[in-house]
């Protein structure tokens, strides 16, 4: 049988003090606050750690990048006798320095003392002060080697990244697009005057096209040289009008390439265009040249009907890009040739420049910086 409790228990029982309401809801947030008091200082704590190790690493980076700098500093390019005459090969993508230190968004931006352990050409820009040229796919090698010694990972390519040379696969259309959207209306002259590099040409919402399958007689794709000498970014954009001027194309030719409420063609993605259109590198480049004969030959007409050369030429960019190849400081003229070289092979995709006569109709140029004269503006001086 249970145990009953005795007289005495139950009486002794009834006079114990039994806790109030208050009592007993401040015993719980007592016990509560404890608990979330021990969770906060251990999350403080995990928060603390993981600063300190952040730190750490910050550091150690740091360090790594100034022992980069310094090995660099020690290592310099050793020109040639001559260093003003030492040359880049034609067949090879040139930027400026300016271009160099920021390449492929690299952050922080390349030092004078990295980029000059790099060959470099010595050019007069059009503002008569010299400026380096380097070879763009050293700067990226350079790049490379920066994150491997310094242990930082490359970040992930952005949808801008153009630096799929020797990508393989079918030709069919895979657009990517660059994240921001293109302005509804080009730059004005004031406005370019002021900053050639302006959102208007650097084909901000453009489709990035980078895909081609060879031909046959085409050469590797590690070979191509996708841009210049005319306009030698990749990520320029153009107009419909200067695309189908400098790549001789149709304005049907540029259907896979648009993009609504975008005005702008990326300069890669038109040169991709163009050998896909022509036919190969070969096929385009000789549609090049004898566009280049079919100009020579109205301008000779022409210079036979008037006796003199009013310095036209047959056809001739929009504008703006003229305005920008002329503030631009570093492009070379557009060639006059009408037959590929005698030796060698081209491999580059090239750009037709509007040609035009001069001098009495003795010599012929595409050079881009008579054209505010023709057009009876002021340059910039």
């Amino acid at each position: 049988m249970p145990k009953v409790p005795s007289a005495s228990s139950i009486k002794s029982a009834r006079k114990a003090p039994v806790p109030s309401r208050q009592e007993q809801e401040h015993s719980k947030e007592s016990g509560g606050t404890s608990t979330q008091e021990a969770s906060g200082s251990n999350s403080n704590a995990s928060t603390a750690k993981a600063k300190g190790k952040a730190t750490k690493e910050s550091t150690l980076i740091r360090q790594l990048h100034r022992e980069w700098c310094k090995q660099c500093k020690e290592n310099p390019w050793v020109p040639p006798a001559h260093p003003g005459n030492f040359q880049h090969s034609r067949d090879v993508v040139t930027i400026t320095s300016g271009q160099a230190t920021v390449l492929d968004g690299i952050n922080p931006p390349l030092k004078k003392e990295e980029l000059d352990t790099l060959p470099h050409q010595w050019i007069y820009a059009a503002n008569g002060q010299r400026a380096k040229l380097f070879v763009e796919k050293d700067v990226r090698e350079l790049i490379v080697q920066r994150r491997t010694f310094v242990g930082v990972p490359a970040p992930p390519k952005t949808l801008r990244s153009l630096d799929t040379y020797g990508q393989t696969g079918p030709s069919v259309f895979i657009g990517r697009l660059s994240p921001d959207p293109a302005p509804d209306k080009p730059a004005t002259l004031t406005e370019l005057r002021a900053n050639p590099e302006s959102v208007q040409f650097r084909g901000k919402g453009a489709i990035i096209r980078c895909d081609y399958t060879p031909v046959e007689g085409d050469p590797p794709l590690d070979e191509i040289v996708w841009v210049g000498p005319i306009i030698t970014r990749e990520e320029t954009g153009v107009t419909e009008a200067d695309a189908c001027v400098l790549y001789c194309l149709e304005k049907a030719d540029l259907d896979p390439l648009r993009r609504p409420k975008c005005h702008l063609f990326n300069i890669r993605s038109l040169a991709v265009r163009a050998l896909e259109v022509h036919g190969g590198l070969s096929a385009h480049n000789e549609i090049i040249y004898n566009k280049r004969k079919e100009d020579k030959d109205i301008l000779d007409k022409r210079y036979e009907e008037m006796g003199w050369c009013d310095g036209e030429p047959v056809r001739r960019f929009s504008t703006y890009l003229e305005q920008y190849l002329k503030d631009w400081p570093v492009h070379e003229m557009g060639s006059t040739d009408t037959e590929p070289p005698s030796e060698g092979t081209e491999k580059r995709v090239l750009q037709y420049a509007p040609i035009r006569k001069v001098h009495d109709g003795e010599m012929w140029s595409a050079e881009i910086h008579w054209t505010t004269q023709i057009r009876g503006e002021t340059p910039d001086d």
